[in-house]
């Protein structure tokens, strides 16, 4: 087969790829070796977000009686059904990827792409199993050429280094995924998005659940205001947290497995099974990237400029594979870049300050930009407007007055700098901060936009008018 462009890897940023470059008229396909979709559909973001719905669900019914609606008897969890809509959001979404490529004209080709030449893959056979698994797949090929190549093979789960950190009971987020049932109880090491929303997960459905991190708080990456918030909520769900504590050795049995800490708290805890949320690594093993010369560094990421081009002219790369921001939505801005530029445009480099984060828990933690400390390690001085929950009147009438909305801009001009979230919805707000940020808003500028009363974008206007020195419903 030959085409314009080849893409290696089926998830968010290959997709995207696939699908810009037929809209700019370029010919595509995907070699995939496992599942349209990727990590982010498949065993990441959509999983774990249809599972948050039913701790959310569970959540609202608790507090129905406050507003006179009383449920009849106490709430539990079908976990069987939950996994059962699991499967089934994962598969709709899946299969609607599918019929789009399809509908688009670009070929899905089954199997494992390598490279043979800076513009030739060889593309091995699936098992039967997998290939069952792809939607709409292509005929077999075994060579595919293209005149450029981009990878987008993504990441998996990095494991412990402690010792016994190899025991069965010992898993990723993959395996968690894969159990059929709710542990008892559960040691999650590792605190930044991946910890934190596992561990509201299982603590909401009812699992002991005791979270280890070796930093300072949660969500390391995070404003340290904000993250406390969070600390908070999983606290009350009954989540034990440790701060400041590493792992290690872990010891098993056949029925639980204990963690050795060391730390302030205690020297060991017990569970049905250790959770390993410490991060990612690159899916490169077996593209040979070394036989064309890709420049990749650590434990494999590839090595690309501000509009994802390797050191191989006829090569992009684009996603977590990259090491650079590992979010489906910063892959999706990510190949529209690369493939933009291929075709003779000029998009721009993606500005990682632009990316928003989100961490999906109750309440959502969002961020975008510079947080305080951030800012003053870079010499700025800045002002910081600070809205808390409970001056928002729409987060008072839904009962979920807690967190607390920050915005960071520049003492000088004004100009906004960093806006931090922990509050409902934040997930869903933080993208007015994305747009006021990206564009060069000052703090007056975003506070003066006029917003519905009530809402809980409101507080977003009261953070900026704070960091202005000129709030309006602030004490």
């Amino acid at each position: 087969m030959k085409v314009d462009v080849a893409i290696i890897g089926g998830g968010s940023g290959g997709y995207v790829a696939a699908r810009r470059a037929v809209q700019l008229g370029m010919s595509a396909a995907v070699v995939e070796c496992r599942h349209l979709g990727g990590v982010c559909l498949n065993r990441g973001c959509i999983p774990t977000k249809t599972m948050l719905q039913a701790v959310s669900a569970l959540g609202q019914m608790r507090r129905a009686a406050d507003y006179g609606v009383l449920v009849p008897d106490k709430p539990r969890i079908d976990y069987a059904t939950l996994l059962a809509k699991r499967e089934e959001v994962v598969g709709c979404l899946r299969n609607g990827m599918g019929d789009m490529l399809e509908a688009a004209g670009i070929p899905l080709i089954p199997g494992h792409a390598s490279f043979v030449g800076p513009n030739r893959l060889a593309v091995s056979r699936v098992a039967p199993e997998a290939m069952a698994a792809l939607v709409n797949p292509a005929p077999h090929t075994d060579s595919v050429e293209a005149g450029h190549i981009i990878v987008a093979t993504g990441s998996k789960p990095a494991g412990l280094p402690s010792p016994g950190a190899d025991h069965p009971r010992v898993i990723d987020s993959d395996g968690l995924l894969g159990l059929r049932h709710l542990p008892d109880s559960i040691v999650v090491v590792g605190a930044g998005a991946i910890g934190c929303e596992w561990s509201h997960i299982l603590a909401g459905l009812g699992c002991r659940v005791t979270l280890v991190t070796r930093r300072a708080h949660v969500l390391p990456r995070e404003d340290p205001d904000i993250a406390a918030v969070l600390a908070e909520s999983l606290t009350a769900l009954g989540a034990t947290i440790h701060t400041r504590t590493c792992i290690g050795s872990i010891a098993g049995t056949a029925t639980d497995v204990t963690v050795h800490l060391d730390g302030d708290g205690p020297h060991s805890v017990t569970a049905e099974y250790v959770l390993t949320a410490t991060g990612r690594l690159p899916l490169t093993d077996g593209l040979g990237l070394d036989v064309v010369g890709v420049e990749t560094e650590g434990p494999g990421w590839v090595r690309v400029d501000d509009h994802f081009r390797t050191n191989v002219p006829s090569v992009s790369a684009i996603g977590d594979v990259t090491g650079t921001c590992l979010l489906a939505h910063a892959a999706f801005r990510q190949a529209v870049i690369a493939v933009e530029r291929l075709a003779g445009l000029d998009p721009g480099p993606a500005c990682a300050e632009h990316i928003p984060y989100v961490v999906y828990t109750e309440p959502e933690v969002a961020s975008v930009g510079l947080t305080e400390a951030e800012a003053r390690e870079r010499g700025l001085e800045i002002t910081v407007g600070v809205s808390p929950g409970m001056c928002n009147a729409r987060a008072v009438t839904r009962g979920q007055p807690e967190g607390l909305t920050k915005v960071v801009a520049e003492a000088a001009t004004g100009r906004i700098l960093g806006v931090h979230m922990a509050k409902a919805e934040a997930g869903e707000l933080i993208a007015e901060a994305v747009s006021a940020i990206s564009r060069g808003w000052t703090a007056e500028e975003l506070g003066e936009v006029v917003r519905p009363h009530p809402a809980l974008c409101e507080a977003m206007g009261e953070a900026a008018l704070a960091a202005a020195g000129r709030a309006l419903f602030l004490p």
